[in-house]
């Protein structure tokens, strides 16, 4: 036979387990509450701190880029491109006419069109419909006046 006091040492143990399982599940949320409060708090901060003009930030401003321009055009049956397609040049407008000229083209890509595929199987004919009804005959239309009396002819 069992030892009762044995099983009863077993039984506060598991207890003792099920309470510090439970205790850490009746902690979970409250600390993932905490750190959601706390992190929305320092972005308000932050927020916060960032709208204010600081005076020891001064930026200055930098130097102009340089205008990129792109060019495409139409591709008609070249060596390069049988069927057809797109030229797309592209560079950096140098003199600043807003116009890619020849000598400021850095990049030539051509976009070809594919060949045309073949048919796809011809697949079973759709069943024709059969005709409809004849309609009803209309009303028939009112008598058109008499026409002008002609004068008589001369008979041979």
């Amino acid at each position: 036979m069992d030892d009762p006091s044995k099983e009863k040492k077993q039984r506060l143990q598991q207890e003792k387990k099920n309470k510090k399982i439970k205790s850490k599940r009746d902690k979970k949320p409250i600390i993932v509450a905490l750190i959601l409060t706390i992190s929305m708090l320092m972005s308000a901060m932050a927020l916060y701190s960032s709208m204010g003009e600081s005076p020891h930030l001064e930026y200055a401003d930098g130097i102009d880029g340089q205008t990129s321009l792109i060019i495409t055009g139409v591709l008609y049956g070249t060596h390069a491109c049988e069927e057809g397609g797109f030229s797309i040049q592209s560079g950096i407008d140098d003199d600043g006419d807003g116009e890619l000229s020849g000598e400021e083209v850095d990049v030539i890509k051509n976009v070809c069109h594919g060949k045309q595929g073949f048919s796809g199987p011809m697949s079973n004919r759709g069943y024709w419909g059969s005709n409809g009804s004849n309609g009803s005959d209309g009303i028939d239309g009112l008598d058109g006046a008499d026409g002008f009396q002609g004068s008589d002819g001369i008979g041979l």
